[in-house]
């Protein structure tokens, strides 16, 4: 009996002395990582996610936070700024701490009559697109493109919000690269936000295959025949011609452009090829106009030839 009292009193202190598993410290912001507080002052909350005890802190007195410690859990802290009567936006930044973890949040209180363009430039491909110039102001401002880049536009109407966005369309690049301004004004202040567009490089191609050396396409076909399908990658018009009077056993749909071919079964001894053609019209380096012919074949095999030999006694 005392054996196996002092068997079980060793078994409860080793579970005793067993460590907790360790906990790798973390802490995400789940609000956005850039806040910005009007003029006038006011409060912006923080929301957040912490595994472990955290604290808050914030490297401004202009700024006050609380609470500024807290226990492990999904948590929120209150920031809070009076009326900034300077001349300059105040910034700030909040840190939650948690343990070996940290994350960090900017907060910028806007002055009198502020507009503020933190980034002002921005480089795009040749393609046609759209996208956002971020504006912090408390003002109402006006945006417009530059008088000599016709190949932008923005959208109408003025803005007095603390943080807004500009939407800027931009037209297709067929050219040489080029380069362009719009113009953010208010309280007798500009801002000059510009616009680098990459140059027209053409682009003409069969996603996810790779051209034979002699530029064009190929798809290897079964006696059964089949169906196969694939996209085109370009930027540039062209011209399409599916043959299908030509090869009766070939059949073509088009989406766009997507592509399916369906190839029927090839009842004969000989292969069988097919194809569609692509014409692609543009220039040369020199500028000269060139006319490229792109072909997508289907390489279709024909039933083997059955050798008999014949013995006569």
């Amino acid at each position: 009996m005392k054996k196996f009292l002092t068997i079980l009193a060793l078994a409860s202190l080793a579970i005793a002395c067993q460590k907790e598993p360790e906990v790798t410290p973390s802490v995400t912001v789940t609000t956005p990582s850039d806040v910005t507080i009007a003029q006038e002052g006011g409060n912006a909350t923080v929301e957040f996610n912490a595994n472990v005890a955290w604290t808050a802190s914030i490297d401004n007195s202009a700024f006050k936070v609380s609470p500024t410690s807290g226990e492990a859990g999904t948590c929120t802290v209150k920031v809070t700024a009076l009326q900034n009567d300077t001349e300059d936006a105040v910034v700030a930044n909040l840190t939650i701490t948690a343990q070996s973890a940290s994350a960090k949040v900017k907060f910028t209180q806007l002055q009198k009559d502020a507009l503020i363009v933190e980034v002002t430039e921005k480089e795009i491909d040749c393609n046609e697109q759209d996208f956002y110039i971020d504006v912090k102001s408390n003002i109402e401002y006006t945006a417009k493109v530059a008088d000599d880049c016709n190949w932008m536009i923005v959208s109408e109407g003025t803005k007095a919000v603390t943080t807004s966005q500009i939407h800027v369309g931009v037209d297709a690049n067929k050219g040489e690269a080029r380069e362009g301004s719009i113009i953010i004004s208010g309280a007798g202040k500009n801002i000059e936000f510009v616009v680098k567009q990459a140059e027209f490089v053409p682009v003409f191609e069969v996603v996810d295959m790779t051209a034979a050396e002699d530029g064009n396409y190929y798809f290897d076909v079964p006696k059964e025949g089949g169906s196969y399908e694939f996209a085109l990658n370009t930027n540039i018009d062209y011209e399409f011609e599916p043959y299908t009077e030509t090869f009766p056993t070939q059949h073509v749909t088009r989406d766009g452009n997507k592509y399916k071919v369906t190839i029927d079964p090839n009842n004969w001894y000989e292969p069988i090829t097919t194809y569609i053609k692509f014409t692609v019209s543009g220039k040369d380096e020199e500028g000269n106009d060139v006319t490229v012919k792109i072909k997508v074949y289907f390489m279709q095999t024909g039933f083997e030839y059955v050798k008999y030999s014949i013995s006569m006694y």
